[in-house]
């Protein structure tokens, strides 16, 4: 099946469609497309952020860790602040020659939200899988568990009342739970602890099932990330902090950073690197 392409995050940022950073494979290809200001106002600005992001757009290649040069075969000193311009995605330790004559790497699996078989939409749908509205005993108590937690919305403080509980990954996704969380058969109860939630204003919410925003963990606060530009206060939000004292109680039941790298892992996908790989099916949004 062909590849499903995705809105990129530059194309998002219209007046900084022609300030970015991308990333090509030696042979020329495009694999990601980074606008300056989304890294620069991240709160991660460094190449450091920008290669580790890259590392999941494709698959590894044993004992050949991935790194980043400019058109020359330089490679980037990763604690520097990027800058726009046209950069290689290659391997540490070759020589330029080497570099330029390997077959350019697989891109990784993904996106995937709703399911682990179909690739999700571009735009989304209407469904918000990652909802807890849905009336049983685990779900009332995950419910109440995030709003002592938060009491007001993550990303704008509203009122509690004006949010909703949503799971990091969607219910419909056990096997992600399974996996992240190493539990086998009785997930749902460790599913809905409060580690696995975000209390968001419903607005948001969607927007996150969407896959338009979503969290990046860099020594123990979390950073709001906009990769689509479509929410009136986008901007004023992305690279806001989130710092381990915005959450009450035991440091236990704050967001799980391994199920919200998953969440980011699917967004860079689709609007960094802009295309699926390895998705059999489209999602039907259910």
């Amino acid at each position: 099946m062909p590849a499903l392409k995705y809105p990129l995050a530059t194309r998002s940022r219209a007046e900084d469609e022609h300030n970015s950073i991308e990333l090509r494979f030696p042979s020329g290809k495009l694999i990601a497309s980074f606008p300056l200001a989304f890294v620069r106002d991240g709160g991660d600005n460094t190449w450091e952020f920008v290669l580790g992001v890259l590392d999941q757009l494709v698959e590894p290649t044993p004992d050949l860790p991935g790194t980043i040069t400019d058109v020359e075969g330089v490679v980037v000193i990763l604690d520097d602040a990027p800058h726009a311009g046209s950069f290689v995605y290659t391997h540490l330790g070759l020589s330029l020659f080497y570099r330029r004559s390997m077959v350019d790497q697989i891109p990784s699996r993904g996106p995937e939200y709703h399911s682990k078989f179909r690739r999700p939409k571009p735009g989304g749908t209407e469904s918000t899988v990652s909802h807890s509205s849905r009336s049983t005993a685990w779900q009332s108590k995950f419910r109440e568990l995030v709003g002592v937690r938060g009491g007001t919305c993550l990303i704008t403080d509203f009122y509690y009342e004006l949010c909703t509980a949503c799971h990091v990954v969607p219910q419909s996704r056990p096997d992600v739970y399974r996996q992240l969380l190493g539990v086998e058969e009785d997930y749902e109860p460790i599913m809905c602890d409060a580690s696995c939630g975000l209390l968001l204003r419903d607005d948001l919410h969607k927007l996150y099932d969407r896959l338009e925003w979503s969290l990046h963990y860099k020594g123990g606060t979390f950073y709001v990330h906009f990769f689509i530009m479509g929410h009136p206060d986008a901007r004023k939000y992305h690279g806001a902090p989130i710092p381990p004292q915005r959450f009450r109680g035991n440091p236990a039941h704050r967001p799980n950073p391994d199920l919200t790298r998953w969440h980011y892992n699917q967004c860079a996908k689709a609007h960094i690197r802009g295309f699926s790989a390895g998705m059999a099916l489209d999602d039907d949004g259910a």
